[in-house]
């Protein structure tokens, strides 16, 4: 309760117009709150910006969501020449595509391959990203 208070407090100073810097390594709570973000690794500066701006300059491929009718199987999905990535949960089936792939031309070949029910695209969280973009960084220092 005590962090929802904390939210709802946030919130409201930031509707009123205050700036708020808060420092903070838990990166679904940033997510929720902060409209510009300054990501930091080993004391320097890693990225910086707003949300969409962040995850698009880290990784600017296509994520989608396909929930499969029951019993449905996305295993040829993999073969797609615009896939880069899927990985498969209780139904769902999480798909990367290809940087610069056209989303429709891949929908219409996956229906053609697999009892698609829904698709959703997904944004990646902020955690991801700073992960990544921490990885990125400590290899370019063993570089």
């Amino acid at each position: 309760m005590s962090q929802e208070f904390f939210l709802d407090l946030v919130q409201e100073l930031k509707a009123s117009g205050t700036t708020i810097l808060l420092s903070a390594h838990q990166m679904d709570l940033v997510e929720r709150v902060a409209d510009r973000v300054l990501l930091m690794n080993r004391g320097r500066e890693i990225l910086s910006g707003a949300m969409t701006q962040l995850r698009a300059r880290l990784d600017g491929r296509v994520r989608l969501v396909l929930t499969l009718e029951n019993g449905g199987d996305g295993a040829r999905l993999r073969e797609d020449p615009d896939v880069d990535d899927v990985t498969s949960e209780a139904g769902e089936l999480r798909v990367t595509l290809r940087s610069g792939a056209a989303i429709p031309s891949f929908i219409a070949r996956a229906v053609a391959l697999a009892p698609i029910r829904s698709v959703v695209t997904e944004t990646p969280r902020l955690h991801e990203v700073f992960v990544r973009a921490v990885r990125d960084d400590d290899a370019g220092d063993r570089a």
